[in-house]
C-alpha cells in the first residue's frame, strides 16, 4: 500500500494504522517523483494519494495508477470538485482522515488482503 502524503504526522499516523491492520506499507512519501519512484520499484497493489503535495498535484499520479489497473483513493481537506473528471468516480477521504473509514477503503481497494485476521 503505498501512501504519497506531505505532512509527515499525517504520513507516519496512516502508516502506523495501516502497519497495525497488517497491511505493507510502501512510503510514505510526499513528493510527485517520490511516488513515481516507488511505483516503479516495488509491487505497489494499491495507493493513497494526497490531493496537494507542497505545490503539486497527485493526479499524474493517478493516471499512472490507472495505465497500471492499480487501485487508489485521494485524500484531502479540499472538496471533490478539484479532482478531475476522469477521477471523479474514487473515493475521496476527508481531512482528518477517519481510521476505520481508512482501513475500509484499504480492504475494498485490496480484497482486505495483508489484512491481519
Amino acid at each position: 500500500m503505498l501512501v504519497v502524503e506531505d505532512e509527515w504526522l499525517i504520513a507516519s499516523s496512516i502508516a502506523d494504522d495501516l502497519q497495525a491492520a497488517g497491511y505493507d506499507v510502501a512510503g510514505p512519501v510526499g513528493t510527485v517523483r517520490q511516488a513515481a519512484e516507488l511505483i516503479e520499484a516495488e509491487g505497489i497493489d494499491a495507493a493513497l494519494l494526497d490531493i496537494h503535495l507542497s505545490g503539486e498535484t497527485s493526479f499524474g499520479i493517478a493516471d499512472v495508477l490507472v495505465s497500471r489497473d492499480i487501485p487508489f483513493a485521494f485524500s484531502s481537506g479540499f472538496s471533490k470538485h478539484v479532482i478531475p473528471p476522469e477521477h471523479q468516480h474514487r473515493t475521496l477521504l476527508p481531512k482528518p482522515l477517519d481510521t476505520r473509514l481508512l482501513l475500509c477503503e484499504v480492504a475494498q481497494m485490496t480484497d482486505g488482503q495483508g489484512q491481519e485476521r
